[in-house]
């Protein structure tokens, strides 16, 4: 089976088409479709679909395969199989089956919460405990969250039509947190809902962290933690943030692995709340008002 790269460098040039030309069609460099071809990088989901119709070819025939495409709705589709196999892509390193086995689901506005949540989310939480268990190394574990990363982003462009709200809020890991996954899912989701989300990662400080909470005046701050040895940092912070003045009405809510064997916890942190998954951030959201569900 031939790479995306070498199989988009042999149907462009079968229509003597040059880099740039393909790239001044698509509305990119020529140095993005030279990486491209290298394998370097990757394209979003709707710039594949771009260059299959400049290229008037299928997906399937730039990715190398020729397989039918199925749906998350199909009742052939096996999630339990289909995460089995997605699972051995990423902990053997093929970026690209990866992404092409993602890609096969047709991801949608009907089907992308249950990719984040019965698939990507469940999956990365799968090899996660295969690192814990000493079966993969760290490197592995690192590789296949930076691949559902580039999953993530690409599935990000899929249109929405979801009308945006007047709320705002803020996701953010905790400081020297390596899982974001779950928390960048999370962000997502609060888009879908239609609220403003502003995903800024792990690691910022905390003086940084309340003034874009200020800045931005934003209504929730969302705070994830997948280690239990984090959660004193996480109660620091809830702290320092409750006590400034300029933040009375802000709400927080906490999730993540570390409240898995203790989900009362987070009263405990000062939180105002704690979301298990995306159904229980809804009805939250929707008890608070923020959405109308």
């Amino acid at each position: 089976m031939t790479s995306f790269g070498d199989n988009l460098r042999s149907i462009r040039t079968q229509l003597n088409m040059n880099q740039k030309a393909l790239g001044d069609r698509l509305g990119v460099g020529q140095t993005t479709i030279a990486n491209y071809e290298k394998g370097v990088r990757f394209p979003t989901g709707e710039l594949l679909k771009r260059i299959g119709e400049v290229l008037n070819v299928s997906i399937d025939q730039l990715m190398g395969h020729q397989i039918v495409k199925t749906t998350i709705e199909s009742e052939a589709l096996d999630i339990k199989a289909f995460n089995a196999i997605l699972k051995k892509h990423l902990t053997e390193g093929d970026e690209q089956e990866a992404l092409y086995k993602i890609w096969q689901l047709n991801p949608s506005k009907e089907n992308i919460l249950i990719i984040y949540e019965e698939i990507l989310q469940q999956v990365m939480v799968e090899i996660g405990e295969m690192w814990e268990r000493g079966e993969i190394s760290v490197a592995v574990e690192h590789f296949a969250t930076q691949v559902v990363l580039k999953i993530i982003s690409m599935m990000s462009t899929i249109p929405q039509e979801v009308s945006k709200g007047k709320y705002r809020v803020l996701c953010m890991s905790l400081n020297s947190e390596p899982h974001t996954v779950g928390m960048k899912m999370i962000s997502e989701c609060f888009s879908l809902l239609g609220i403003t989300s502003y995903y800024i990662g792990t690691s910022v400080p905390t003086d940084s962290v309340i003034r874009m909470l200020r800045n931005k005046k934003v209504d929730i701050l969302a705070l994830s933690a997948t280690m239990s040895y984090h959660l004193d940092g996480m109660k620091n912070l809830i702290e320092v943030i409750k006590k400034d003045p300029g933040l009375k009405s802000l709400k927080i809510i906490v999730g993540g692995q570390a409240f898995q064997h203790n989900q009362e916890i987070w009263n405990d942190l000062g939180a105002d709340a704690y979301a298990k998954d995306y159904l229980s951030l809804k009805t939250w959201l929707s008890d608070e008002k923020f959405i109308i569900s």
